[in-house]
């Protein structure tokens, strides 16, 4: 799980603001337009963990984004693999544990 460690991670969901009211949202993520990622950390500290999540094929736009990132100074900036529905998978086997 995600928020299991003792920094829990920064969420960026960068999927759009109609597919975030169509699929749902992830708790405690941060709904974010891609041309306002670095105006949208704010005061976020460089060495804070970010997690980007995004529902693209081959979460071709969370590699990007943290890619970025990650040239801007957030070394610990992290696609989150298979994107939105893998934390979907996520979140439903941990409720039918």
């Amino acid at each position: 799980m995600i928020e299991a460690g003792p920094r829990p991670p920064h969420l960026l969901d960068l999927r759009s603001q109609a597919l975030v009211n169509e699929t749902g949202i992830i708790p405690h993520a941060h709904i974010i337009e891609y041309d306002a990622i670095s105006s949208s950390l704010g005061n976020i500290s460089k060495d804070y963990p970010i997690v980007t999540i995004c529902a693209c094929p081959q979460d071709a736009g969370a590699v990007q984004v943290a890619r970025n990132l990650q040239q801007l100074g957030y070394r610990y900036a992290h696609p989150l693999r298979g994107g939105f529905e893998a934390w979907k998978t996520a979140i439903e086997k941990n409720l039918a544990a």
